[in-house]
């Protein structure tokens, strides 16, 4: 199953992300005109310089490669990922264009089948084909299958 959403991961998020970034976009020009009333009075806070102490966190999952990097998003938002896995599933696995296609992926989902990667990978890369649309839509309608998406663009 992980090879089936890894190959789909970067067309479906893509999608995901961009629609999500067009509705910020629409909500963020109203927060300008807010904003922009505000005062522009300088702070007579002194500016801080920053320090220079070693870090000592764990790398970031963009730091690793592809599936290693997909890996360890999903680990920090499992919601996120079951969500995005649940409606690759729905929307495009076991419905629409590739439902005949991914029939055993969709009865054992640890079945994926050469057909189904074949057409999942096809109507990925079509936009406005009724599995990504469909996808998209429900993706988005989720804040945790949005936060997966937009975590997973670091990875490629």
């Amino acid at each position: 199953m992980k090879k089936l959403i890894f190959t789909v991961l970067f067309v479906f998020s893509s999608f995901v992300f961009a629609c999500a970034d067009t509705a910020k976009e629409e909500t963020s020009d109203e927060t300008e005109e807010t904003s922009s009333e505000a005062s522009d009075e300088p702070s007579s806070e002194p500016a801080s310089e920053p320090t220079s102490e070693p870090s000592t966190s764990e790398p970031d999952c963009a730091d690793l490669p592809q599936q290693e990097c997909y890996s360890c998003v999903a680990d920090e938002n499992p919601a996120g990922a079951q969500a995005y896995n649940n409606y690759l599933f729905e929307h495009c696995v076991c419905a629409n264009e590739c439902e005949t296609d991914c029939a055993d992926t969709c009865a054992d989902p640890n079945n994926v089948t050469q057909e189904c990667n074949s057409c999942i990978d096809t109507v990925g890369q079509d936009q406005n084909s009724a599995c990504v649309q469909d996808f998209g839509a429900a993706c988005q309608a989720d804040s945790s299958c949005i936060a997966f998406a937009q975590a997973i663009q670091a990875c490629f």
